[in-house]
């Protein structure tokens, strides 16, 4: 074994400690809870396969949009007033 593979190989056993804790609090949750988005379920009678009849009443809700672009709005504006913000403190310290 060469020698830069030997690094590459510690490397990964240092980092996969990290790969692990975030597949199980993070990529887990998150594939179980899309999986879930298909089925009717509230946790004591038995779960029932609706397929994609969340998404589409989802899509279709006024309400949905609503908050989207709301959010998308709050966002925007953050963003676009935290980079004037850094800019000026750019040109300021430059001077």
């Amino acid at each position: 074994m060469k020698y830069n593979e030997k690094i590459q190989k510690k490397g990964f056993y240092f980092v996969l400690p990290t790969l692990i804790i975030y597949g199980i609090f993070l990529i887990y949750p998150m594939l179980s809870a899309f999986h879930y988005s298909f089925y009717k379920w509230n946790m004591i009678s038995e779960s029932k396969y609706v397929g994609l009849k969340h998404y589409i009443r989802m899509f279709g809700d006024r309400r949905f949009w609503n908050s989207y672009l709301t959010t998308f709005h709050f966002t925007f504006i953050s963003i676009f007033i935290i980079i004037i913000h850094v800019i000026k403190r750019k040109n300021k310290s430059s001077v």
